[in-house]
C-alpha cells in the first residue's frame, strides 16, 4: 500500500471518530415516535395555523420578537395595517388569523384572549391548568379548538368581531371505551377525534374508533353533562397519531395509524390505506394540503452526503397518492403543499440538524432557503436563500422576512417573480 492510500485511510478513519464523537447516532436523531398526539397543529413553533376552508391570503398577522408587538400587514399592497400590544409580552405567542375575520387569537403559555382590528380588546378568555400545546381552527363557522398538556379539550364559538359566543371544555376520556389520541376540525365543521381504546377486562384486546364531534350540540346550553356530543365509528386501524382534514372534500380526513397512512370517508365510513413500512416521518404538515413527509431512515453519515430518500404522501381528488424522491436536500423546516397549483413549497437548510416533526420557518435562523418543487414530476423551478436573522412567513404567493429592528423593517418577495419590495420605519407613528 503506497503513502498516499494509507493517508488517505488515516484520514477517513480520523474524520469518521470525530463525526461520532460531535453527532449523535441514527437512534437518537429520528424523532418519529409514531405518535403526533395534537388536536390541529402544535404551537410551539407557531407554525401558520390554516382552516381547512381558508384560502390564501396575502393578509397576515406576525409577532415581534424585537419590540414584544403583534403587526397585521397586507402583502398585495404593502401596507402595514397596524401595531398592537399583547398581555404578557415578556411570553411567547402564538397567533391564528382568518383573513376575511375582524380579530386575530392571541395565545400564550396560560391563556388565550383575541385582539379586534379596530384596537377594541378583548380581555383574557380563558385561563388554563395546563400549556395549550396545539389548536385547529374554523374561520367559516368560528370554531377554535385548544388542546392543553393535561389533554383537556377546550372548545370556543367566536363571531366575526371576535366576541366569544360559547365556550366548552373537556377531559380527554370520552366515554368509558377510549381516549382521545389526536384530532382535527374537518370541512364538514365537524371535530374528528382518533380514540385510543381501553382494553377489554377479559381478553386484553384494544380496540380504537374515530369520533365524530357535533360541534354545535356540545356547545349547547342542553348539554347539561359536559360530556362531547357524537358519532362513535369502529375502525381496524391502531394509535391514530395524526388526523388531518382535507380541503375541498370536507367529509375526507387523512390518519397516520401503526404501519399506514388512510383516507377515511366520514360518511361512508370506508378507509382506503398505503403502507408506510419501515419508514420514519419526518415531518407532519397541514398547510395548505395535508401531507406527510417520510424518510427511510435517519443514518447521519448517509445523510451529510446527501443520499437522503423521502416519500410524500398526500391527497388529489379525493385519491392517497404518494412521491418518491432521493439524493436532495439534508433538512426540511417547512412543508407547503398546494395540490391545486400543482406546488410544494419547502423551507430548508442544506446541513443535518436536530430533526423535528412540526412546520417551523424559524426552528434555524441561518442557513436557510425557499424551494419551489413541481408536484408532477418533481422539478425544482425556485431556489432562493432567505435572509439570516430574520423571522419568515409565507402567505399567499409571498415570502415575508421580518428583521430586528425597533424602527421598523421588513421584505416581501414574490415567489414567482422573486421581486422583492422593502418596508421601512412602520413602527415610528406608533412610537410614544
Amino acid at each position: 500500500m503506497d503513502f498516499n492510500s494509507t493517508l488517505k485511510i488515516a484520514l477517513t478513519t480520523g474524520l469518521s471518530a470525530l463525526f461520532i464523537g460531535c453527532y449523535p447516532g441514527p437512534n437518537t436523531l429520528a424523532p418519529d415516535t409514531k405518535a403526533e398526539n395534537l388536536i390541529g397543529i402544535p404551537l410551539a413553533k407557531n407554525s401558520k395555523l390554516q382552516s381547512a376552508n381558508d384560502e390564501d391570503s396575502p393578509k397576515i398577522v406576525v409577532f415581534d420578537k424585537t419590540i414584544r408587538r403583534v403587526h397585521h400587514f397586507d402583502l398585495e399592497t404593502t401596507e402595514h395595517l397596524g401595531l398592537f400590544e399583547v398581555e404578557r409580552s415578556d411570553e411567547d405567542h402564538f397567533l391564528v388569523y382568518g383573513s376575511e375575520k375582524n380579530y386575530f387569537i392571541d395565545m400564550t403559555k396560560k391563556h388565550v384572549s383575541i385582539q379586534n382590528l379596530n384596537n377594541r380588546k378583548q380581555a383574557p378568555t380563558v385561563a388554563f391548568v395546563g400549556t395549550p400545546l396545539s389548536a385547529s381552527y374554523d374561520s367559516k363557522q368560528g370554531y377554535l379548538v385548544v388542546y392543553d398538556s393535561y389533554q383537556s379539550v377546550l372548545i370556543l364559538k367566536i363571531d366575526d368581531n371576535g366576541k366569544i359566543v360559547r365556550q366548552f371544555i373537556s377531559g380527554p376520556v370520552v366515554d368509558s371505551d377510549g381516549t382521545i389520541q389526536a384530532g382535527d376540525i374537518s370541512g364538514n365543521g365537524k371535530l374528528v377525534l382518533s380514540i385510543r381504546g381501553t382494553p377489554a377486562a377479559s381478553t386484553g384486546a384494544v380496540l380504537d374508533s374515530i369520533f365524530l364531534v357535533d360541534i354545535e350540540q356540545t356547545l349547547a346550553e342542553s348539554n347539561t353533562d359536559n360530556k362531547l356530543i357524537g358519532e362513535k365509528i369502529p375502525t381496524n386501524l391502531t394509535e391514530m397519531s395524526w388526523v388531518a382534514p382535507v380541503p375541498g372534500s370536507p367529509n375526507l380526513v387523512m390518519i397516520r395509524s401503526t404501519g399506514q397512512i388512510s383516507l377515511m370517508d366520514l360518511v361512508s365510513k370506508s378507509v382506503i390505506s398505503m403502507p408506510t413500512d419501515t419508514w420514519v416521518v419526518e415531518k407532519y404538515s397541514k398547510i395548505k394540503d395535508p401531507h406527510i413527509v417520510m424518510r427511510k431512515n435517519y443514518d447521519f453519515y448517509e445523510n451529510i452526503n446527501g443520499n437522503v430518500e423521502r416519500r410524500l404522501y398526500y391527497t388529489e381528488n379525493g385519491v392517497l397518492k404518494t412521491k418518491t424522491q432521493t439524493k436532495n436536500f439534508n433538512f426540511i423546516l417547512n412543508s407547503h403543499l398546494d395540490v391545486k397549483k400543482g406546488h410544494w413549497n419547502v423551507t430548508k437548510v442544506n446541513t443535518v440538524r436536530e430533526y423535528d416533526l412540526y412546520n417551523s420557518y424559524n426552528s434555524y435562523f441561518e442557513g436557510r432557503s425557499f424551494t419551489r418543487i413541481r408536484l408532477s414530476d418533481l422539478l425544482t423551478v425556485i431556489d432562493t436563500k432567505i435572509a439570516d436573522k430574520a423571522t419568515v412567513e409565507m402567505s399567499g404567493n409571498y415570502l415575508f422576512t421580518l428583521f430586528s429592528n425597533p424602527m421598523g423593517s421588513a421584505t416581501k418577495t414574490n415567489i414567482e417573480t422573486n421581486e422583492s419590495t422593502t418596508l421601512h420605519n412602520f413602527n415610528v407613528k406608533y412610537l410614544k
